[in-house]
């Protein structure tokens, strides 16, 4: 089935920047996530991640998703880990200025050293962190939302991010569960789903809370 190019949602992002790594540090995060990562995602006409795992077999199924080896189908998950991982490090180590004026930062405590020596390549990858990586394979997926706190039933340190088709959600602590990690697990999980009726119920509270606000759209 085939969608008309107006139903497809740009990649378009409100970005936020500010000065913050050496050139050394901003070559090392491009060459062990970024630049690989930014080739696999949704470019506005092709998604590669997405199309391999259309063609390869999955090691399991559960009723809305499929689960892959990253090991056995040739995909580097530990890149994947690596981009979402420095991507929280940076939306915690400052606040950041969005291009409508308004405040981001996440709060990483005790976790914001870790992850450093980690991307910096001073410690293999942390013990107690987990990056689940699910490919989103609707169109309401294929935009860029930046780090935001995850909650569970329960007491885990967890936070989901969106990245052009891309969904991670990363835990941190001793109970991160290591069966959901593209690193940690052995084989390497990955998984395909319909992400779409998260970012419908998303953008339904999001529409709310603005009307409560009188806020405008």
């Amino acid at each position: 089935m085939s969608l008309a190019d107006s139903q497809v949602p740009a990649p378009v992002v409100n970005q936020v920047r500010a000065h913050l790594l050496c050139s050394e540090c901003e070559c090392r995060f491009s060459r062990l996530g970024e630049d690989w990562v930014m080739r696999q995602v949704w470019n506005g006409k092709q998604f590669p991640l997405l199309e391999r795992l259309n063609v390869a077999v999955e090691t399991r199924c559960t009723a809305d998703m499929l689960i892959y080896s990253g090991s056995s189908i040739g995909i580097d998950t530990e890149k994947l880990a690596y981009f979402a991982l420095s991507v929280l490090w940076r939306a915690g180590v400052r606040e950041w200025t969005t291009s409508k004026d308004s405040r981001f930062h996440v709060a990483l405590g005790e976790h914001e050293e870790i992850l450093r020596h980690y991307l910096q390549g001073e410690t293999a990858f942390p013990a107690n962190v987990s990056v689940m990586v699910t490919v989103c394979s609707d169109i309401y997926s294929r935009v860029f939302h930046m780090p935001t706190p995850a909650t569970f039933p329960i007491s885990v340190t967890a936070f989901a991010m969106l990245a052009l088709g891309l969904h991670f959600l990363v835990f941190l602590g001793p109970l991160a569960p290591q069966q959901i990690c593209c690193v940690r697990f052995p084989m390497k999980v990955i998984s395909r789903r319909d992400c779409g009726h998260k970012m419908i119920e998303a953008f339904a509270q999001l529409n709310s809370i603005r009307s409560e606000w009188g806020l405008q759209p």
